[in-house]
């Protein structure tokens, strides 16, 4: 199988040729072209890409953990064998793809402790997809406005501008500058 090759090949350069002849998906939407601009259709899916999780306990834990608070529509191995996909059923009515990118990553963060790959937030993400026999597969919770609401980051609460100001002016070195 393609999947045990590419998981056996120790040259990165290898690795990455054999990973890049998988068939891919984008989960985000439907695309007349894999560019974010090339957009025909959002779709109810988002994509999370866990690296290097470990073997597969750690990998089942990690699911586990998951599952344990929102039902993911299906995970599986990455085809490099120590990650995680998880991919969550959403409401795109409740939010932008961006919106998602940062509740899922700060939800998955709390829970396990674990960061998403950051060019999850690129909608046009291609997900390589593999043999993994032991895919898991659920009826899905719907990540909605609640989850939005749960986990999407607070900003910073705002420092006093006034006395960040009255700050920089009592330092000789910026009052000389200006």
């Amino acid at each position: 199988l393609p999947t045990d090759l590419l998981r056996k090949t120790t040259d990165p350069k290898k690795r990455k040729e054999l990973k890049e002849l998988l068939p891919y998906v984008t989960f985000s939407g439907i695309f007349s072209s894999r560019a974010n601009d090339r957009l025909i259709e959002r779709s109810n899916y988002f994509c999370a890409d866990l690296d290097h999780v470990g073997g597969l306990k750690e990998i089942n834990d990690v699911e586990k953990t998951i599952g344990d608070n929102y039902n993911p529509a299906m995970s599986f191995v990455s085809p490099s064998g120590d990650g995680v996909k998880v991919v969550f059923l959403i409401d795109p009515e409740a939010g932008n793809h961006l919106v998602f990118f940062h509740s899922i990553k700060n939800f998955i963060k709390q829970k396990t402790g674990r960061e998403i790959d950051d060019q999850c937030k690129d909608i046009s993400r291609a997900c390589f997809l593999c043999h993994d026999p032991l895919v898991v597969t659920s009826d899905p919770g719907l990540l909605d406005q609640g989850f939005l609401n749960k986990y999407l980051p607070k900003p910073d609460p705002l420092i006093n501008v006034g006395d960040t100001i009255n700050q920089k002016m009592s330092n000789p070195s910026f009052s000389k500058s200006i």
